[in-house]
């Protein structure tokens, strides 16, 4: 990824760090929706299976990866998806394995197209891309502190750059190994849906919300509260998540659909 005889021209790229060829991307989302509960795919409830690199996924989703490629190679083809780098085969076709687009730039398309693909799941993922950037920063200042060192002719000595290089891998482990410590599991299906009971619980009962009111004002006083206590949530953010928390509540008794 580097080029240690050019360090002075250096600069970390965003370019595959946040990017996904659209081959990549299709699986991606199709992967996360799963996950998140968004398709009726029968399989396994268990820890072990919410993981992005099973590969149970691919045998679970090869109709769902097809649907997907189409979808975003017909997005950049008419341009309504933005790619970070486009690539043609010789007969002047984008290529799907060699055209990139920033994960941002497909998780906004596919919102606006009500398939999301934001959540823990997506999180996790991007923190892993920042844990990559981090490293790879840390890697190219510490061969830049190096070579100032002997332009300054204060030369390690290959024992002694032995020694910083190991004192450097041990940080770095030290430090990765802390930031992943600290970062939240991903949320599986059922404890998703007790969190989604909860809230529409509260929802409705402390603050009034009807999930059937054409436009309820409870979302934005619920971020009013918030942004007091120095949480900023979009109102349209938190009538969403109210939305989606209400469908999995018990209907009435008195519905007369029932």
């Amino acid at each position: 990824m580097f080029d240690y005889d050019d360090i002075e021209n250096f600069h970390i790229p965003d370019f595959k760090l946040f990017h996904l060829s659209l081959y990549e991307a299709a699986r991606f989302a199709a992967k996360i929706r799963l996950l998140e509960g968004y398709l009726d795919i029968d399989h396994p409830d268990e820890p072990e299976f919410y993981d992005l690199n099973n590969p149970v996924l691919d045998k679970l989703l090869k109709e769902q990866y097809e649907i997907f490629e189409n979808a975003l190679l017909k997005a950049a083809q008419n341009g309504s998806l933005k790619v970070a780098h486009l690539e043609r085969d010789i007969h002047d076709e984008i290529d799907i394995a060699h055209t990139y687009i920033d994960i941002h730039d497909l998780a906004d398309w596919l919102d606006k197209r009500g398939t999301s693909i934001y959540g823990d799941f997506f999180a996790g993922y991007q923190d892993k891309q920042f844990d990559l950037y981090w490293i790879a920063e840390r890697a190219v200042k510490a061969e830049l502190v190096r070579r100032e060192n002997q332009a300054k002719r204060n030369i390690f000595s290959d024992q002694d750059l032995i020694v910083h290089l190991q004192e450097q891998n041990e940080s770095l482990k030290k430090a990765y190994e802390t930031n992943n410590q600290n970062k939240p599991k991903p949320l599986h299906t059922k404890e998703r849906e007790t969190l989604l009971k909860i809230i529409a619980g509260m929802a409705t009962d402390a603050y009034g919300y009807d999930p059937n009111a054409a436009r309820s004002p409870i979302p934005r006083e619920i971020a009013d509260i918030l942004a007091e206590k120095e949480i900023p949530l979009d109102p349209d953010t938190v009538r969403k998540w109210l939305k989606e928390a209400a469908e999995i509540l018990p209907q009435s008794p008195e519905n007369p659909d029932d």
